[in-house]
């Protein structure tokens, strides 16, 4: 409560004007070690991504492509089960048969920080 009714100048008021105002559901926070993946997935919510130590990978895809990633029945729907950091060509051939749609994705953009 005394973040939302924080003065003019504040980091608060001047982040939300970047990134809109506060969502109800808190602040999460993610910690990764070495060799960490992640499931594909898509986060409902704008990021902040900050790489501390060594390199962190990001593949992002179009909103478009969602149909292509196999969206999985969740309560948000935001896991997909296409295989992540794989491209297509490199999956196994009962893969390719598993999610052939993949093919069909325009994305991915890898984003690549170095620490």
């Amino acid at each position: 409560d005394d973040l939302e009714k924080s003065s003019d100048g504040s980091p608060v008021t001047a982040l939300s004007e970047c990134f809109g105002p506060l969502i109800p559901q808190g602040v999460f926070t993610y910690f990764g070690c070495g060799r960490q993946v992640s499931s594909t997935h898509f986060d409902p919510n704008e990021n902040i991504v900050c790489c501390i130590s060594g390199t962190k990978r990001i593949w992002l895809y179009p909103p478009s492509d969602a149909p292509c990633l196999y969206p999985q029945p969740t309560a948000d729907g935001s896991r997909a089960a296409a295989p992540p950091f794989q491209a297509f060509a490199d999956l196994p051939e009962d893969l390719q048969a598993t999610f052939a749609n993949v093919a069909f994705a325009k994305g991915p953009i890898e984003v690549v920080l170095n620490a």
